[in-house]
């Protein structure tokens, strides 16, 4: 519990931090500076997923033994991955191929995925270690640092780069350098690295179903999440593309506060019980959690049905006229996320990562799928957002009941608060049904 705290503690700064600087920064950029930094921003998360192959999360479940060959497996992967991918950025480049040529900024791109790197090693090794004050305190420093720095670089009014992008590199440094000192303050620089060729063979080996199965299946997820926007900018403009991408980071808001601060106490749990304890622990962690996630869901969209769309443009300002329509298209599709992302552990703890993929592979395909289909058939945003959302919202929920069932939890667990999920959607839909 104490744990849990730690995090959430930190967790709600950084929940209330955006709410402080989103206003800020959308009177200092443009819906087309929003619209760069979404296109950045959805790359750049979908290719940190393959960076690691997957074993960045043996961390937690590794031997102790084996924690030094893990670190190196992770550092040397992503480190090749990161070359390569800004060699293939700068020969797009300069072979004029128009995808590569106008994205933001390759170099920023290639910093920042080498400091992402680096950082996430070290902040899984604090989750592995339990050092859950030092976890809080790197995500105070990045979110401080990340809104200082943009704010910062938006009245300065840079014309050659966008702040938004710029900012976010920086704090990604800052705090991949805080961890290290973290690490050597807590004396587990031994943790960091070991080479070892025919350990590290041992390790693929032995976890190669986070290779085979948890890492696609994470992708794949974040392509559902990512690849629609970067499907979109070809069919609208940049303002309409900028209202979207500020949305989407505030319906996550939510899911950052409950997935990262529950979500790694979640997984560090599971971990650690004992061999004749484990699905009685189970059961417990995973009812104790989905009661915290299942309270705290639906908020987002009873907010946004009850007229929190008009609050939106209020807290953006008047160019963002668009943001408000947009919020409530994608409202649902934000509760079944939110509910679901913090047990996804349970999948990873069970070694069902296979069933995971499943799951992803058919977000995917229904996320892409459906925003491609939704642009071929209508040019208006708001069709295309609401269908994209109701049909990976089924997914979702889908997945949700069969966590549920891993963790021998029944949904009646929770029948207090069905009532209120069914209210919050059938206003919301006669909202949508208005726009």
């Amino acid at each position: 519990m104490l744990n849990t705290i730690k995090m959430s503690s930190s967790n709600i700064v950084m929940f209330l931090l955006p709410v402080v600087v989103t206003p800020i920064l959308s009177r200092l950029y443009t819906p087309a500076d929003f619209c760069e930094w979404g296109v950045f921003s959805s790359f750049v998360t979908i290719l940190s997923i393959v960076l690691f192959a997957g074993y960045e999360n043996t961390i937690v479940k590794a031997t102790e033994a084996e924690i030094p060959y893990v670190s190196t497996l992770c550092l040397l992967t992503s480190l090749l991955i990161s070359l390569l991918t800004t060699i293939v950025f700068y020969l797009g480049s300069k072979s004029g191929i128009p995808f590569f040529l106008h994205f933001p900024s390759i170099w920023l791109m290639a910093i920042y995925l080498v400091a992402y790197a680096i950082h996430t090693i070290f902040s899984n090794l604090c989750n592995r270690y339990g050092q859950y004050s030092g976890i809080a305190a790197e995500s105070v420093i990045l979110g401080s640092s990340q809104a200082g720095f943009r704010v910062l670089f938006g009245f300065i009014a840079l014309t050659t780069i966008n702040g938004l992008i710029l900012g976010t590199t920086i704090a990604q440094v800052i705090t991949m350098i805080f961890l290290l000192l973290y690490l050597i303050y807590i004396g587990k620089t031994g943790s960091l690295c070991a080479l070892n060729p025919k350990k590290i063979k041992n390790i693929i080996f032995k976890y190669r179903d986070f290779a085979l199965y948890d890492a696609p299946s994470s992708l794949l997820c974040f392509v559902g999440f990512n690849v629609p926007l970067l499907i979109l900018v070809s069919y609208f403009n940049k303002t309409t593309i900028g209202c979207y991408s500020i949305i989407l980071q505030l319906l996550l808001l939510p899911m950052s506060l409950i997935g990262s601060a529950i979500g790694r106490v979640y997984y560090e749990l599971l971990c650690s019980a004992k061999p004749d304890e484990q699905t009685l622990n189970a059961r417990l962690c995973t009812l104790q959690v989905g009661k915290v996630v299942a309270l705290i869901a639906f908020l987002p969209m009873l907010f946004l049905a009850c007229g929190g769309d008009k609050i939106v443009v209020l807290f953006l300002g008047a160019k963002w006229a668009t943001a408000g329509n947009i919020s409530l298209c994608l409202a649902f599709w934000s509760f079944p996320t939110i509910l679901t992302q913090p047990l996804i552990p349970l999948f990873r703890y069970m070694n069902r990562q296979r069933i995971l993929f499943l799951y992803n592979l058919a977000y995917a395909v229904v996320a892409v799928g459906t925003i491609l289909l939704g642009c071929s058939m209508s040019h208006n945003i708001y069709h295309i957002l609401t269908f994209y959302a109701f049909l990976c919202s089924l997914v979702n929920l889908a997945m949700y009941l069969h966590i549920l069932q891993l963790g021998n939890v029944g949904i009646g667990s929770f029948k207090k608060y069905i009532p209120l999920w069914c209210l919050s959607s059938l206003v919301l839909i006669i909202r949508i049904v208005l726009i």
